[in-house]
């Protein structure tokens, strides 16, 4: 097995960090940013935990509603499914 020297690579150029004006620009209401403090991992992960329920419980989800006959229709689906 032959070895190779690989050179050293340049360090990479940090890319540059938005702006307060920035994010405003390109926040929406439908899309919104969030600006989540990383230095605390458990913190970080409850923050976002949250931001995730208050969106499921802004999106006040239904189950949809069956009819009778669509019940009747479903069940018989599920019985043939089952054999």
């Amino acid at each position: 097995m032959e070895t190779k020297i690989v050179p050293k690579s340049e360090p990479k150029a940090e890319s540059p960090k938005p702006s307060v004006q920035d994010i405003s620009a390109t926040t929406t209401e439908h899309s919104p940013w969030y600006i989540v403090p990383a230095d605390d991992k458990e913190n970080a992960r409850l923050t976002v935990s949250q931001i995730v329920l208050d969106t499921f419980d802004d999106l006040q989800m239904t189950y949809p509603k069956v009819t009778a006959g669509r019940r009747m229709e479903l069940l018989e689906i599920r019985r043939q499914l089952e054999k």
